[in-house]
């Protein structure tokens, strides 16, 4: 097990350290757009914007609801169990670019929460999938870039997002009208 978690470090820090290098003030300024847009105001501002101009579906607000709030429960369970240190705090050389929300990087629950987007908005809106998921990827993107988090950490983000998408649907099937 440990050189499996040798090789896992390896692969974070060769590919962080990758990405970092990449900065530029343009880039800078996008991503941090980015994350602040996957800082979970926008999801929010989306449902309201959804609700106000489409036929309401008590149905997607259930299943969406239950998507997020599974995602988020899961991890504020995960977070502080994981204990990893963020990147800017382990190697000297990262400077983080924003500050982030909590005191542990694994798993981002930027990109979970925006992984759930995916699926929550387009159920609805089919044609946004592509955009979503883009979205979602620059949000994951976005995190590594500003020094916040892992590659690792950032992949186990999509793959909560979609655990929480599949159990808010599986739970939601027991109780639509």
């Amino acid at each position: 097990m440990n050189i499996l978690v040798r090789k896992i470090r390896v692969f974070d820090r060769k590919l962080i350290h990758l990405v970092i290098s990449k900065r530029r003030t343009g880039l800078t300024r996008f991503f941090l757009f980015i994350t602040r847009l996957g800082d979970g105001w926008a999801y929010y501002l989306g449902a309201a914007v959804y609700l106000l101009s489409l036929p309401f579906e008590l149905n997607w607000v259930i299943r969406g609801s239950l998507s997020f709030g599974i995602q988020l429960g899961l991890y504020k369970l995960i977070k502080p169990l994981s204990r990893r240190r963020r990147p800017f705090h382990r190697y000297p050389g990262i400077k983080n670019l924003v500050v982030p929300p909590d005191l542990y990087s694994f798993p981002s629950g930027h990109t979970a929460a925006a992984t759930v987007s995916i699926f929550v908005f387009s159920v609805q809106l089919p044609l946004m999938f592509p955009f979503l998921a883009i979205f979602a990827a620059l949000v994951g993107l976005s995190r590594v870039y500003l020094g916040v988090h892992y590659p690792t950490d950032v992949l186990f983000g999509f793959v909560l997002g979609l655990i929480s998408v599949w159990s808010g649907n599986w739970i939601s099937s027991f109780i639509m009208i």
